[in-house]
């Protein structure tokens, strides 16, 4: 579940053409604000890599919030394409910095009921006492209650402040998502907070060795946000596919229509929830696993851009309710 590492392998993944001499429009077309969470508020103490909060052009606001929270180790600079693709489609987009440090799946192994007791706890810091020990300033609930505060009071003009209420994120104009650890982070907030959707991108993978999923999982059926406003991306490679698979199920997924392949095919997938590809990827560790989010695990097309930007915008209208805009599958002709 490391994010962002560049290490070379071999096997599953195939030589494409270098991210670093990539296009990418999408960021000269947002603006993009750095801001260290202890800057936020001097009482955060965990991890300090800096929040990053991008905003697009005025006309295109749609009036909601992206949260998007990185794997386990990464930082939110790792998804960069992500962040800025959603604020093109008119959301505010925030990647926040938590507490990431130690996999979920590493402090819980087999223990089915910690995977629920530790993501709670990364949430709220409600239970000190839970295997991460995370406090209550240092959860994702007040790091991202801080960030808004202050992106609303530094640039008051880009709307941030319309997405706090009573001291509180307001939940209905937030999609969540995250990456690996990250998007099993944002399933769980979903079932206690009533958020406008979820993406998860290469995740949730709590399960047992046995690929059971943890009891959490099964909360997503009947938790405060409707199902149907969660939706899931994998890569075929990935080495987690079998324990996401489970949780998927677990969390009902499969009622919403089949596991259905981007590759030969447009949106809107055949409105389906759960999403995967086949597509060769950049020669770097984890790629298949990363490249559902992190930009150097990216498959490019020929003109340097992501060849998941339509998946990318299909998981972000559904997720927020918004119009599924039609496209061909691949890349731009």
């Amino acid at each position: 579940m490391l994010a962002c590492a560049l290490a070379v392998v071999t096997g599953a993944v195939a030589v494409l053409p270098s991210l670093a001499a990539a296009k990418h429009a999408a960021a000269s077309r947002t603006t993009t604000h750095s801001v260290s969470p202890s800057t936020t508020d001097r009482r955060i103490t965990g991890p300090e890599n800096p929040n990053l909060a991008v905003v697009g052009p005025r006309s295109s606001w749609n009036g909601l919030l992206l949260v998007f929270l990185s794997g386990s180790g990464g930082r939110p600079q790792c998804c960069r394409w992500f962040l800025d693709e959603a604020s093109l489609l008119g959301f505010h987009a925030i990647g926040l910095t938590y507490d990431n440090t130690v996999a979920v799946g590493t402090r819980c192994l087999n223990d089915l009921a910690c995977y629920g007791e530790v993501r709670m706890n990364v949430f709220d810091g409600a239970d000190p006492t839970a295997p991460t020990g995370v406090a209550s300033l240092d959860g994702v609930e007040h790091r991202l209650v801080a960030l808004l505060s202050t992106l609303a009071r530094r640039y008051g003009h880009e709307g941030w402040g319309s997405f706090l209420s009573h001291g509180l994120p307001s939940y209905r104009s937030i999609v969540l998502s995250g990456h690996s650890q990250g998007g099993g982070e944002a399933a769980l907030i979903a079932t206690v907070r009533h958020v406008r959707g979820v993406v998860s991108l290469s995740s949730p993978p709590d399960t047992n060795d046995l690929h059971v999923a943890a009891s959490w999982l099964s909360t997503v059926r009947t938790g405060r946000t409707p199902l149907d406003r969660y939706v899931a991306f994998v890569h075929v490679g990935d080495p987690f596919l079998p324990r996401i698979e489970a949780d998927w199920a677990a969390m009902g997924l499969d009622t919403l229509g089949p596991v259905t392949s981007i590759d030969r095919r447009g949106p809107p997938y055949g409105r389906t929830h759960e999403l995967i590809s086949s597509a060769l990827l950049p020669a770097v560790i984890l790629a298949t696993h990363d490249s559902t989010a992190v930009d150097q695990a990216q498959p490019l097309c020929p003109d340097g851009t992501s060849r998941y930007v339509p998946v990318w915008r299909y998981l972000l209208q559904v997720a927020g309710g918004l119009r599924v805009t039609p496209s061909r599958p691949g890349c731009p002709a």
